[in-house]
């Protein structure tokens, strides 16, 4: 990389970008009898348009409602049966949730060349979560004074007179498309099945433990294999509030 200060320089950039706050959860539980595909991650943003023809948005608080949520399952203890294809079949998982609110933070990154070797290093400092983008005004409209003419529709002449309220909403939205073009697609779920490597022929054992998910994979006729564990839900089609 060249440096854009000399062979032994530094600079630092300093600027606001999204940030996600995040809570985590774990339980322990059995999934008995399951000789199918179990969804072992299942997805969700919670963020559509805010206005479109026939929907006011009834939320005015603080803050966005908008958010991410996941779970994903690790496979721990499994009975025999479960690769016996037997009805009596039990699955011991681990089950990780997290929920994630979209937010913002401060970020510095120092800059440094030493001899023309470059180094970085990043520090955060969270700032805040977005605010309240569903708002009740018609069709969803933050009014700037002077950006548009008085009469007609071309732009104003003049200065527009922009409000601190104005700005951080569209500080906010911004962010926003930057969440929703990320998050979007981790919406839906992952199916699979238990698998292991131990060799269980010999293997008396009635409790296996070293296992791992096996991806379901369909091959045509054709010779072309496909893969159908994944599903994708279009975030459009999940209905809730910026």
């Amino acid at each position: 990389m060249t440096s854009p200060c000399g062979a032994n320089c530094s600079y630092v950039m300093e600027f606001e970008g999204p940030w996600v706050e995040c809570t985590n959860a774990t339980e322990t539980f059995f999934i008995n009898d399951t000789l199918s595909r179990i969804p072992i991650y299942s997805g969700q943003w919670l963020a559509p348009p805010v206005a479109y023809p026939g929907f006011r948005p009834k939320y005015n608080g603080t803050y966005t409602l908008a958010n991410f949520s996941s779970t994903t399952l690790v496979p721990l203890m499994a009975n025999r049966a479960i690769f016996e294809g037997e009805a009596n079949s039990s699955l011991f998982v681990q089950q990780n949730t997290i929920i994630c609110s979209p937010g913002r933070a401060s970020f510095r990154v120092n800059n440094t060349y030493h001899n023309n070797l470059y180094r970085r290093s990043v520090t955060v400092k969270p700032i805040d979560k977005l605010i309240n983008l569903a708002l009740t005004t018609y069709n969803g409209a933050v009014k700037v004074p002077g950006i548009n003419r008085e009469v007609g529709y071309g732009f104003g002449a003049t200065p527009a007179n922009w409000s601190s309220e104005a700005l951080a909403y569209y500080r906010d939205q911004n962010m926003m498309t930057i969440f929703s073009a990320m998050l979007s697609w981790l919406n839906g779920n992952f199916v699979a099945t238990a698998g292991t490597s131990d060799a269980l022929t010999g293997n008396n054992a009635t409790t296996i433990t070293n296992l791992h998910w096996k991806e379901s994979i369909t091959t045509l006729r054709s010779g072309l294999a496909m893969r159908d564990s994944g599903t994708y839900q279009k975030f459009h089609s999940i209905h809730s509030v910026y």
